[in-house]
């Protein structure tokens, strides 16, 4: 019984995946938006979209007030062009890359991954099609064999709230002999 309904099950995706394939070089994913973002600003003001376009969903993202990080009294000042201080110099040659090729960030925004203890990765982004966040920590003292063991420990606490490195969780490391340029 399963065969003959795997079967006709084949048989009609065979007969389908033409019209699909068709709609898939078709479709824009932006081609809503569009139809919202090519208007005049005074027309914009005129009309309520049928949803938050991408663009405004980003734009709410980045208003959002959020917690960072205190920095440490008395820690060097490392100031970034956009004017925000950071912790080092590789996190300042990050934060001016992702300035420099419009990527908007969010710097050392508090995460709960768990009830009791946030985390603070170094840059959240959030990604402009699924509209997910995903996160950038950079691991600038490798060589520290206690630094590097509380970072793998990190990567595992991502994983275990379902943040997978390549997914969602990029990262970037460096030691003594290795440097961030």
């Amino acid at each position: 019984a399963s065969a003959a309904y795997y079967k006709k099950l084949k048989a009609l995706l065979a007969d389908r995946l033409p019209m699909f394939e068709r709609l898939n070089e078709s479709y824009r994913e932006d081609e809503i938006d569009s139809l919202y973002e090519d208007l005049p600003p005074m027309r914009q003001a005129l009309i309520e979209p049928i949803c938050t376009t991408k663009k405004g969903r980003l734009s709410k993202w980045l208003e959002q007030p959020y917690s960072s990080n205190p920095m440490a009294k008395g820690s060097t000042e490392i100031v970034t062009n956009r004017g925000e201080i950071v912790r080092s110099k590789s996190e300042k040659i990050l934060a001016d890359m992702f300035d420099a090729a419009n990527v908007p960030y969010k710097y050392e925004c508090r995460l709960w991954l768990h009830d009791d203890h946030p985390i603070y990765p170094d840059f959240t982004f959030l990604d402009p099609v699924t509209l997910k966040e995903i996160y950038w920590e950079h691991f600038g003292l490798m060589d520290d064999v206690d630094y590097a063991n509380r970072a793998l420990e990190k990567i595992k606490t991502y994983e275990a709230a379902g943040l997978y490195l390549g997914e969602r969780l990029l990262v970037s490391f460096e030691s003594g002999q290795v440097f961030l340029n």
